[in-house]
């Protein structure tokens, strides 16, 4: 049961990257009701949600370049003038 409450949190985090609230807020749910059954146990990968899902700076940055239509190849040269 904790791999699936595992799995759920994943997909929670997956959902609310892609901007989806509704479907992050319905798998952060069973993520939750499939760890109850788990005896309090914790793992990084249960971590709240909010934190696992935002992203930093730079990861927002290379994201809408991305989404900009910018090809791997570009948005590699970028990466690398940046570091």
């Amino acid at each position: 049961m904790l791999l699936a409450a595992e799995a759920w949190m994943d997909l929670a985090v997956v959902h609310r990257r892609s901007g989806d609230g509704r479907w992050a807020t319905l798998a952060a749910q069973r993520a939750a009701t499939a760890a109850a059954r788990c005896e309090g146990a914790r793992t990084p990968a249960l971590s709240a949600l909010e934190a696992r899902a935002t992203l930093t700076g730079r990861e927002q940055e290379v994201a809408h370049l991305a989404a900009s239509g910018l090809s791997n190849r570009h948005l590699g040269q970028i990466a690398r003038m940046s570091s």
